[in-house]
């Protein structure tokens, strides 16, 4: 079992007291910078959020909204962060709504999380204002676009003239947050998270990977890999979290960053790491990118230290100097990681559920393994039952909201059943090999990951996207036959017919076929004209398929 010395972070009870050890730690360091539509920086210190959340919290609780539950339905900015962390040092509870969901279920979200208000950005006001008609939320504008009647901004200055609401009792153990799991299956079930969850899984983040004093994340806030891991966790030691709310910015954004690291889901390293091969496609110059990264590959063998200044040039332009890059929500392609290592930026892969606040394991700078998902956090124990993994940690939800027999389905003794399964090795590290329930069963009782197949697919350029489920075998022999959906990379098929591109792909699929057991082998190839429905982490919602 590879171990090694944590970080030395702090550890903090309640949102209280986690409010008052970042200010008085890091007050005049800027917390958070955004950029706006024209590229303007903009910066908020410690001291300046840390005074509007607590102006916030006294203006809730004298309006009798302390302790109560409260959504937010917005797009990652400040004042969605502020509201956050004022709603849970009320002692309530705010609602994470996923705002990639449709407008009615955005509404059941609210609804069924016995929501009292809404804090609502100018873009969602709408869906939300139908819930006022009737008394059953109070709605507050989120931001300076808002048409509602009161707004965050009208709190904190009302708050900010009152004394202190007096010290309110919060336990470490009650519920801080519910989310919503990310919804790959058609129901997202209501996550509690308490005090306690939320931040000891921030501490050990931190604890476990270094990411600099700039961190880098386009995540959503309504999922906790983008609020627990990528906000709460580099508040613990003062570092400066660079916001981005909107992805179509993501690349301009990070380019204007200064990041020393880049908190992300695989869809986006991806991207990232294909735009380099676009340009290269572009230029002509594809046979010289793949001399250079020929030659990165023998040094690297060879033990030579450094970096080819091409290489490093073509960071620079695509990737922004970027030194780490953390990946989670879903397996990321071992070459990718290898080959972005060659231009001198390390990928991390790490390993959450929202059930689990989410962090459950990651690579280190000290100790990494690409193909693994990391080493179990501090405190969390993990066992493997029949190949699924469980886990028993600090970071554990209390349950499901409203839910208690779905509760008692997931948690076992204290220990989460995540879905997952996978291995770990002698050294401590944690493979995932796929989902429980997507699980092909063929008629002879063998058993196949899809995502096991789906990886084969990630490094063939035609591919963007790809998706291999079952379907009942033809012969009427009572097994299923596989099939790949596929969504091409329209950058790489460029002026070819539909029929060439269908061919091109086809060979790609003969050659994966013939490396493979028969009755793994791929029967059909589906040709998609659009991208597959994705969750808030880019996770594909397979149930739409």
């Amino acid at each position: 079992m590879i171990q090694h010395p944590l970080y030395e972070v702090d550890f903090y009870d309640t949102f209280p007291d986690y409010i008052a050890g970042i200010e008085r730690r890091f007050g005049g360091d800027t917390a958070l910078t955004c950029y706006a539509r024209g590229g303007e920086e903009k910066n908020l210190t410690y001291t300046e959020l840390c005074s509007r959340v607590r102006a916030l919290r006294e203006a809730l609780i004298s309006r009798g909204l302390g302790g109560r539950h409260i959504a937010i339905v917005g797009e990652n900015s400040p004042e969605w962060l502020t509201a956050y962390l004022a709603i849970a040092c009320t002692g309530g509870v705010s609602v994470c709504v996923d705002t990639e969901q449709t407008d009615e279920s955005i509404r059941e979200m609210i609804c069924n999380s016995d929501s009292e208000a809404a804090f609502a950005s100018s873009a969602y006001e709408h869906i939300c204002r139908s819930l006022t008609q009737d008394g059953r939320i109070v709605l507050i504008g989120l931001d300076a676009a808002s048409g509602a009647e009161i707004t965050l901004e009208d709190l904190i200055a009302e708050g900010g003239g009152l004394p202190a609401g007096g010290d309110i009792a919060i336990d470490t153990n009650q519920a801080a947050a519910i989310v919503f799991t990310s919804g790959t299956t058609s129901t997202s079930k209501m996550v509690m998270l308490s005090h306690r969850n939320l931040l000891y899984n921030a501490s050990v983040t931190v604890s476990q990977v270094e990411l600099g004093m700039r961190v880098f994340t386009p995540l959503p806030f309504y999922h906790t890999y983008g609020l627990t891991c990528s906000v709460l966790a580099n508040f613990v030691i003062g570092a400066t979290v660079i916001i981005n709310g909107n992805l179509r910015t993501m690349v301009r954004d990070l380019g204007l960053a200064r990041a020393t690291s880049f908190m992300a889901v695989p869809l986006m390293v991806e991207t990232l790491y294909n735009q380099i091969w676009v340009a290269a496609k572009k230029n002509e110059t594809t046979g010289q990118l793949q001399a250079l990264l020929g030659r990165a590959k023998e040094m690297k063998k060879s033990g030579a230290a450094g970096i080819l200044p091409e290489l490093e040039a073509l960071r620079r332009e695509f990737l922004a100097d970027l030194p780490v890059i953390i990946s989670g929500g879903a397996s990321i392609d071992n070459e990718i990681c290898e080959m972005l290592e060659l231009f001198g930026v390390v990928v991390l892969q790490g390993y959450g559920i929202s059930e689990c606040s989410p962090l459950v394991a990651v690579n280190r700078l000290v100790s990494y393994k690409h193909g693994a998902v990391g080493l179990a956090v501090k405190g969390l124990e993990t066992r493997l039952v029949d190949e699924e993994l469980w886990v028993r940690s600090p970071s554990v939800m209390l349950g499901y909201y409203k839910a208690p027999d779905l509760t008692d389905e997931a948690i076992e003794d204290g220990w989460f059943k995540t879905g997952d399964i996978g291995s770990i090795d002698r050294d401590g590290f944690i493979f995932i090999t796929g989902r429980k329930k997507n699980l092909i069963v063929f008629k002879n009782g063998k058993k196949l990951s899809p995502e096991k197949l789906e990886g084969l697919f990630q490094t063939i350029p035609l591919v963007k996207e790809v998706v291999v489920h079952s379907a009942p075998a033809v012969d009427g022999s009572g097994d299923v036959r596989i099939i790949a959906s596929i969504f091409p990379n329209t950058d790489m098929t460029g002026g070819m017919s539909s029929y060439e591109v269908l061919s091109a792909i086809q060979s790609e699929v003969d050659a994966i076929n013939s490396a493979l057991p028969s009755y793994q082998r791929i029967e059909m190839v589906n040709i998609r004209d659009r991208e597959f429905a994705k969750t808030a982490t880019k996770k594909t919602k397979r149930h739409l398929i």
